[in-house]
């Protein structure tokens, strides 16, 4: 019988050695052979910004987008700015300077750096020259160069994904046609026109939110653009095999970049749902209290505009008689604090099948119709507290502008006395008035101010304690009893008041007043 064969292998054979490792060089080796030498070389001198002819091409094409983006972010054309995106080419060397980092070309590197920093400083400063020479129509600050103003978290997120589609497309010329969509994407030129445009206009910290932006987006395809140059085996393979200590280099650096960029994004981020939930708290505010109304008011919109103080702008219309604006002040200190101030405009109408029977009111002409207000501001009682700030509209159809503290006078007996006295068929009251809420010191102090200037009087000083209010003043002539009666019904409270002549002045009168 045959001896039995073994079928083990002998020693050292292939069969009895242990997997080879997982060696990344042989990978990136595979994937750099993927490139012809040809196809490599065309993708390097479209990216690598070399020769004159490219020089030219580029500067003309980055001026054209910096003009464009500056008359679009002033226009506020979303389709004009759209375009400055996708002439300008400020993402090839932004993507060259990547592929030669991590493929170990320091000349090419260098050179990109050189055209990316030149392109940024150039389009700020031909936006900066642009916004000059226009004309100013409207508010120069406009929706469109707002929006670039304020980056968050979110801003960066897009500058990666857009980063990762244009190198790609770049590494892979079959994709190609995917490179003005990634450029529009990650839109590097507005936000440096709208530095520029900020500058000109003396708003330096809309031009460090337009510059975080920019500086978002430009990290934000340089790391992408390493990470798929080097995946995508269009980078040399030294870059791999020059050992853990470059590659903790690149890594540490970028790592540090999106640090520094991403904090404060984050932190806009926060501060941006803060503001969503406290602009929708004084949203409700104000709708419960112009619903308070007797008769329907629309809230036509409500802003919040962050400063100190906050300020709130209210526009309603309607014929309800509100309510009266301490509720509103109480309610808007509880979401916002102490420091607020109310712009509030209101437009309101009466035509002649509303007014008011008014037999003991003879028509006058209307010869001035500002007049014609006025009288009926008189008649009314209000013409020390209320404001004539214009008169317009036809002759059977006018428009009053009116301001003041209190918005509960403009009820239906001053809109059927404005009705009459102009002798129009239809009269609108447009009221508008600011109530300043930062402390009780600070709104008595605005309230004896204004009435200290319908009254010819210069305040000189102003204490507020819990049982009066000390007033110092000078005028050429001694206020008499019914102005300070006028402003203790105006404060709710007693005055105690000192004057001096004003060309006389005293010293002590300038000291705090001595209860």
């Amino acid at each position: 019988m045959p001896a039995a064969t073994s079928t083990a292998s002998p020693p050292g054979s292939d069969h009895d050695r242990a997997p080879s490792p997982f060696r990344p060089d042989q990978v990136w080796t595979r994937r750099w052979k993927s490139y012809s030498d040809e196809s490599r070389q065309r993708i390097q001198r479209a990216i690598w910004c070399k020769g004159e002819a490219f020089v030219w091409r580029f500067a003309v094409m980055m001026v054209a987008a910096s003009i464009i983006a500056a008359v679009g972010l002033n226009l506020s054309s979303t389709a004009v700015v759209i375009g400055a995106m996708l002439v300008a080419p400020l993402m090839t060397p932004i993507v060259g300077f990547a592929a030669a980092a991590v493929g170990g070309n320091p000349d090419p590197a260098r050179r990109c750096a050189v055209f990316t920093v030149l392109a940024s400083a150039g389009t700020v400063a031909t936006a900066y020259v642009t916004s000059a020479a226009l004309p100013v129509v409207g508010n120069p600050v406009t929706s469109e160069l707002l929006a670039r103003t304020s980056p968050d978290v979110r801003d960066l997120l897009v500058a990666v994904a857009a980063g990762t589609a244009g190198a790609y497309a770049t590494a892979r010329e079959e994709i190609s046609s995917s490179l003005p969509g990634a450029a529009v994407a990650v839109a590097l030129v507005p936000p440096l026109a709208a530095v520029g445009i900020c500058l000109e206009l003396g708003r330096w910290e809309l031009a460090f939110g337009a510059f975080l932006l920019y500086a978002a987006n430009l990290i934000g395809i340089l790391v992408a653009a390493a990470v798929v140059m080097a995946l995508t085996g269009f980078a040399e393979p030294p870059f791999i095999r020059g050992g853990g200590r470059t590659a903790a280099i690149v890594a540490t650096a970028s790592a540090v970049a999106l640090v520094v960029v991403t904090l404060p994004l984050l932190a806009a981020v926060d501060a941006a749902a803060s503001g969503a939930r406290r602009d929708a708290a004084v949203q409700e505010a104000v709708a419960a209290w112009s619903e308070a109304s007797a008769e329907p008011v629309t809230l036509r919109g409500v802003s919040v505009i962050d400063g100190t103080p906050v300020r709130v702008e209210i526009d309603l219309v309607g014929n309800g008689q509100l309510d009266r604006s301490d509720t509103l002040v109480a309610a808007l200190e509880a979401e916002l604090g102490d420091d607020v101030e109310i712009d509030l405009r209101w437009a309101t109408t009466v035509s002649t099948d509303r007014a008011i029977d008014r037999p003991d009111v003879e028509p006058e002409p209307a010869t001035d119709p500002r007049e014609a207000v006025e009288r009926a501001l008189a008649q009314e009682g209000l013409s020390a507290t209320v404001t004539v700030e214009g008169v317009h509209g036809s002759t059977d159809e006018r428009i009053v502008d009116l301001a003041g503290s209190d918005v509960t006078v403009v009820d239906e007996s001053l809109r059927s006395a404005l009705l009459t006295a102009l002798g129009a068929d239809e009269v609108e009251v447009r009221w508008t008035n600011r109530i300043g809420v930062t402390s009780e010191a600070a709104g008595v102090e605005r309230r004896v101010q204004e009435w200290a200037r319908r009254a010819n009087l210069e305040v000189l000083r102003v204490s507020v304690d819990e049982d009066a209010v000390w007033v110092a003043v000078a005028a050429t002539e001694a206020p008499n009893r019914s102005d300070v009666a006028e402003l203790e019904e105006r404060l709710d409270r007693s005055v105690e008041l000192r004057w001096a002549p004003l060309l006389e002045l005293p010293a002590d009168v300038v000291a705090d007043p001595d209860p």
